[in-house]
């Protein structure tokens, strides 16, 4: 019994966990997409195939979606981009051992550029941050050594 009693008492310093997250820029353009009605960094979406391409004219952005950061001339004819920034956007990873270790850097802010033609939309581009995550943790018990694992993607 003596025995069992220092084994769980040994097991709780012999347990630990390891792990981490890979923090990305991830970007998406879409082609006559759809618009949330109010300014956000993930309100830009693909319109479903299914359905006629909705139109959005410059008047409407303002609108909904106020002036936007900058103003840029389109490589076309009557072309231009707005775009819209949102918050800091950070790359990097975060190794985790018993205490998280930030090794992250700024990298701009999440934004979405709209190409306007002759005043319609005609598409727009989408940087968000996107993170993937792992983790393992282990443990010695009086049943012998356990592990677990989880990831997200």
């Amino acid at each position: 019994m003596k025995n069992i009693l220092l084994l769980c008492a040994a097991s709780l310093f012999l347990a630990g966990c390891v792990g981490g997250v890979v923090c990305r820029a991830k970007t998406k353009t879409f082609v006559k997409p759809t618009l949330e009605d109010s300014r956000s960094s993930e309100g830009v979406h693909k319109t479903p195939d299914h359905q006629k391409p909705p139109t959005y004219s410059s008047t409407w952005v303002k609108t909904n979606w106020g002036e936007p950061s900058e103003i840029h001339r389109g490589r076309g004819d009557g072309e231009e981009v707005w775009i819209y920034e949102f918050t800091p956007l950070v790359v990097g990873a975060v190794p985790c051992v018993i205490l998280p270790i930030p090794l992250i850097v700024p990298n701009g802010k999440e934004s979405v550029a709209l190409t306007f033609r002759n005043g319609r939309v005609i598409s727009a581009r989408q940087r968000t941050g996107a993170a993937s995550a792992a983790t393992y943790g282990f443990m010695f018990g009086p049943c012998g050594p356990s592990g677990f694992g989880h990831q997200v993607f």
